[in-house]
């Protein structure tokens, strides 16, 4: 197998990548696509996927289907991730998406999520001895330890861009005094990484879409270029300066803003509250963001055999 299409249906956005591995053996990125739909917004409060939310996506991947199938793909999969695990009807929503789309669905546990984003985030890179990788996204953040390339530890949080502006930022822009409870907040649900193999690694990576779009920004793109993201450093002044310019400003000032991912201004300010917080608590400088990750890691199990 030389191409194929991996699509991610995440908390908040639906995402997919085509990558071909090629006679030398590496896996070059092709073609990638995002939308942001907020499915973590249609969980009940019975903790169901509605059909509605669900509907959304089938819509969008059957949508996508025509193009991604001409690009000469060999297959074509489907993950799910935290909204997925949280749900209740799971099991119903993973048939009802492989059966309206015809393309298999698979919901990846916590520990897959973690060992496929950590092989995608590393994958061909030459890194200190001990990395960290870090994947913000709308309803789960993972931290994953790595040392000489293997995955040493992990641990998914309950904390996502998309949950945490559900939870608190419902004024627009944000009211100061919300910001300071979304900041206690995320530090509680950080309090499970007191643990010393979270301390000082040499390499930090993060990924997910708020990483992303800051680089974005950071790089001031006018058209989304993965292979520019992946390897930019933010530091935390960056950071720090993002998140008090998005936080004065409301949705719309936001979206005119984010001009490679507009979709993604709702969220934005938690996401990068969260990072903030990150560096905050585990003392970290600097991040090296990447465009890598899960989908990356799929496409290396399917076309190249890792398996957790």
């Amino acid at each position: 197998m030389n191409r194929i299409c991996i699509i991610d249906i995440g908390t908040n956005s639906v995402l997919y990548l085509i990558a071909e591995k090629l006679k030398d053996g590496t896996v070059s990125e092709k073609k990638q696509k995002v939308k942001s739909i907020g499915l973590g917004k249609y969980l009940s409060s019975r903790g169901e996927l509605l059909k509605e939310g669900v509907d959304i996506v089938i819509n969008i991947i059957n949508g996508w289907k025509k193009e991604i199938e001409s690009s000469g793909i060999e297959q074509i999969k489907a993950v799910g991730t935290h909204i997925f695990r949280k749900a209740l009807n799971r099991e119903e929503v993973s048939r009802r998406i492989s059966g309206s789309t015809g393309i298999p669905f698979e919901i990846l546990n916590e520990e897959q999520e973690a060992f496929y984003g950590f092989l995608g985030a590393t994958w061909g890179h030459k890194l200190g001895q001990k990395v960290l990788t870090i994947d913000v996204g709308g309803g789960s953040t993972e931290f994953v330890n790595g040392e000489d390339g293997s995955i040493t530890n992990f641990m998914s949080i309950d904390l996502g861009a998309v949950s945490s502006t559900e939870m608190f930022l419902k004024n627009d822009p944000p009211a100061p005094g919300s910001m300071r409870k979304l900041r206690k907040y995320i530090f509680d649900k950080l309090s499970g990484l007191d643990k010393p193999e979270y301390n000082n690694p040499e390499t930090v990576i993060c990924m997910g879409g708020t990483a992303t779009t800051l680089a974005a920004l950071f790089l001031e793109l006018e058209k989304y270029d993965g292979r520019l993201v992946t390897g930019t450093v933010l530091n935390r002044i960056q950071i720090e300066k993002w998140q008090k310019i998005l936080s004065r400003m409301d949705l719309n000032e936001r979206r005119k803003l984010l001009r490679v991912y507009p979709d993604r201004a709702d969220v934005i300010v938690a996401g990068t509250v969260i990072l903030n917080c990150i560096m905050d608590y585990l003392n970290i400088d600097r991040f090296i963001i990447s465009d890598r990750g899960l989908r990356f890691g799929i496409v290396l199990r399917e076309i190249s055999g890792f398996t957790y």
